[in-house]
């Protein structure tokens, strides 16, 4: 089973940049996946979205 897990932070601050919509796409521009950040800045996309 495949995870794909991401951090996003504010380049300025350093903080976790929550409600970032983060979009995973084929090379052909197929949306493969979606989601947004949580308070803590992390995005986890399990095999029930891959």
């Amino acid at each position: 089973m495949s995870h794909l897990t991401t951090h996003v932070l504010d380049a300025a601050t350093g903080a976790p940049a929550s409600g970032v919509g983060v979009v995973l796409a084929h090379a052909s521009g197929a949306v493969i996946a979606q989601g947004a950040t949580d308070g803590d800045g992390r995005l986890a996309l399990g095999p029930d979205t891959l």
